[in-house]
């Protein structure tokens, strides 16, 4: 095992003698498309569920850390916060990743004292102190300087990283957050210490130079990209009241604004046991690994549930239709509001979206992409998230000399031959076997198991619900597509978006000019 110097002494310190037994696991099986899912289930006493697949194929664990908090659960002036937690989880705990942890400690909390400062005299409309503010603002970025200096935020993963770690890493959606890693069997000990610790001592360290690295990422990933740009805009026009309309990364103004006090209250609110799943799938005893998490996880503290989100989006009465400037090929985005995962029409939609969009010899792919229209086009049927009610989306990129109206013409059309013509017994047929196989093989490794039950248990309550959604796609008829297509794809629910080009008067403008 090589570990840094300073961590390995810690952890030789708290390694203990697990006791190996619990009692016998619940087992769930789900059988669907020729494979059987097995899944061992325990929740401990303080919430904290565990789900465990066994695959003894190769000495691997695949792991995954999913809490049942995402950007949906975050309110005004707060936009972005699950995204930045998610950066300073890897930033290291009280024992790992500083030199000096009480000189750091007393740094972090004055360096969070000047930001409140300065953010207090920022807040004055008139008259505004600015020497005072420069004033703090040198001090706090020299509270920063030496912060940095006792901190060494790359330790976690190094020590991951040199025991035999793959793919660590995390992601937030609108609906949960999980943390990710693949090691050697043998290194699950190692894992729970790590991962236990994590949580229950995390560190906010370089926390505001983080913030400014999200702040990069944001214009990177979507202010720079026309078709992230054009999705965030119109998810915010589709929902008037729902936080589905605010994008993941949220707005630059709240990132920049955000302080650390305020992410470790949302931190204490949403990061407890009781809203925690951890997924592990490989070569690993059950009945052992639980006893291990119950040993290394039993003392973190239970909290009250968070409130849960109440808004729900007012009905739509009528088309909203925008339009993004942006200097790149245009781009069109449809949405229709619809049920999600649970409601009996979810099923039919889903299968309605195979029909439309999936492989070469979709509706979409033969009948827009092939004759020239769009140069390429896919469906989802499941944007922003999955916990409330979504959005049924189809996005394309114009292909020239075709327009933005020709593109949205030939969409329409292929929706409206939902509503007018019963899809065909082998498209329907194919459809079903295409959302079982791709289920299936999305268990194709350790990593994407314990990502898959992990996610799912988050955001729909149980795993099972996953399977059991596309198992009741078998049941779904053409009657049924038909139905569900008259229903929901409507001008009245319907959100359009598009890009176009900057009027040439107004880049001449930009310029200084007309030349």
């Amino acid at each position: 095992m090589r570990l840094t110097s300073h961590a390995m002494s810690w952890i030789a310190l708290i390694l203990l003698a697990i006791p190996w037994s619990a009692e016998a696991l619940q087992k769930e099986v789900v059988a669907i498309g020729g494979a059987e899912i097995t899944v061992s289930r325990e929740v401990l006493k303080n919430g904290l569920t565990v789900l465990i697949m066994e695959n003894h194929t190769a000495p691997t664990i695949g792991f995954c850390t999913a809490f049942k908090v995402g950007s949906v659960d975050e309110w005004d002036g707060v936009s972005g916060v699950s995204h930045i937690l998610e950066h300073m989880l890897f930033k290291g705990t009280e024992s790992i990743g500083t030199i000096d942890w009480e000189e750091e400690r007393f740094l972090q909390a004055r360096i969070e004292e000047v930001r409140l400062q300065i953010q207090a005299e920022q807040s004055v409309r008139f008259h505004r102190d600015e020497e005072k503010i420069a004033k703090l603002t040198e001090e706090w970025m020299q509270l920063r300087e030496a912060a940095k200096e006792l901190a060494n935020g790359r330790e976690f993963g190094t020590i991951l990283t040199e025991n035999g770690a793959r793919g660590l890493n995390a992601f937030t959606s609108y609906d949960a957050t999980a943390y990710i890693v693949s090691l050697p069997a043998n290194r699950l000990e190692l894992w729970t210490i790590l991962e236990s610790d994590r949580y229950t001592k995390p560190v906010l360290r370089e926390f505001y130079t983080e913030v400014e690295n999200v702040r990069e990422e944001r214009r990177r990933s979507v202010e720079d990209s026309p078709g992230a740009l054009l999705y965030e805009r119109l998810t915010a026009a589709a929902f008037d009241a729902h936080r589905y309309g605010v994008e993941i990364i949220g707005w630059d103004s709240e990132i920049r604004t955000i302080n650390r006090s305020e992410v470790e209250d949302y931190y204490r609110r949403y990061y407890a046991p009781n809203q925690m799943i951890i997924a592990i799938s490989g070569d690993v005893d059950p009945e052992k690994t639980v006893a291990m998490i119950d040993a290394y996880f039993g003392d973190y503290k239970r909290q009250p549930p968070p409130h849960p989100v109440q808004t729900e989006e007012p009905e739509q009465l009528g088309e909203k239709r925008l339009e993004v400037e942006y200097d790149a090929e245009p781009r069109i985005l449809m949405a229709w509001h619809k049920p999600t995962v649970g409601h009996p029409d979810n099923a039919a939609l889903t299968v309605a979206r195979n029909i439309l969009d999936n492989g070469l010899s979709s509706r979409f792919e033969r009948n827009i992409v092939n004759k020239g229209i769009a140069a390429s086009i896919s469906a989802s049927v499941d944007n922003p998230g999955e916990r409330y009610p979504n959005l049924f989306t189809v996005s394309a990129a114009v292909q020239s000399p075709h327009t933005v109206a020709d593109v949205e013409r030939a969409i329409l059309f292929e929706m409206d031959r939902l509503k007018t013509e019963p899809v065909t017994a082998a498209e329907l047929e194919k459809a079903k076997t295409q959302i079982e196989t791709a289920y299936v093989r999305s268990f194709g490794s350790n990593m994407r198991s314990a990502i898959n039950i992990a996610y799912e248990e988050a955001v729909l309550g149980n795993w099972k619900r996953r399977p059991e959604e596309i198992l009741a796609c078998r049941e779904v008829t053409a009657e049924d597509v038909q139905r569900v297509a008259k229903t929901y794809f409507t001008k009245k629910t319907r959100t359009v978006g598009y890009t176009v080009k900057p009027e040439k008067e107004e880049l001449e403008s930009a310029m200084g000019g007309t030349r």
